[in-house]
């Protein structure tokens, strides 16, 4: 079922393509410091994930699109205005796509879901799960089930996803990295 957006772009940027430009060359970043935090994988790989916020906020896992980082244009605006709304944030880097090499010539690609569920539970770990009945979210997808080919939105907004290009869950127990002595309070 398709839903008609209500989307009204500003009348100087009419156009998908100057809407995507624009923040890329005239937006400022903040200036803002986001923690590093190395998980090692069951595998001998890591993730790199980027922590921003209150830890004792409800806490946002951002991924990336492709090929891109903590240094892409959207990255660091988004966690600067979750944190102002009350939500903390982690960025987690898809294999190969943070400051350095893995080790694994194991490339990352968007429908291998083992990597997000290894992060999921190594964020449960530190942080309060978050149930789909915070405010303000526009849709969470619990990929810690067999879903087949949809991800049910457990938010009453609808908005179930569907995996494309032979999506699967894989069964992982990837051990929780050390967390160094200087790690802020809600990641020790």
């Amino acid at each position: 079922i398709m839903k008609t957006s209500t989307f009204k772009p500003a009348w100087w940027l009419p156009t998908a393509h100057l809407q995507t430009l624009w923040p890329a060359i005239f937006r400022k970043l903040p200036d803002i410091k986001a923690y590093r935090e190395r998980v090692e994988l069951a595998d001998g790989d890591f993730i790199d994930l980027d922590w921003y916020g209150d830890p004792s906020n409800p806490l946002i896992l951002i991924n990336h699109g492709l090929e891109g980082s903590i240094n892409s244009h959207y990255a660091l605006p988004l966690m600067y205005a979750l944190n102002k709304t009350g939500f903390s944030s982690v960025f987690m880097h898809f294999r190969n796509c943070s400051e350095e090499p893995n080790r694994l010539p194991r490339a990352y690609h968007s429908g291998e879901t083992g990597d997000i569920q290894n992060i999921i539970h190594h964020i449960s770990d530190k942080h309060e799960k978050l149930t789909g009945t915070e405010n303000g979210l526009a849709a969470y997808w619990d990929f810690d089930t067999n879903m087949g080919n949809t991800v049910a939105d457990l938010t009453t907004n609808g908005n179930d996803g569907t995996l494309y290009g032979g999506a699967s869950l894989v069964d992982s127990e990837a051990p929780v990295g050390f967390i160094p002595p200087d790690a802020p309070p809600g990641l020790r």
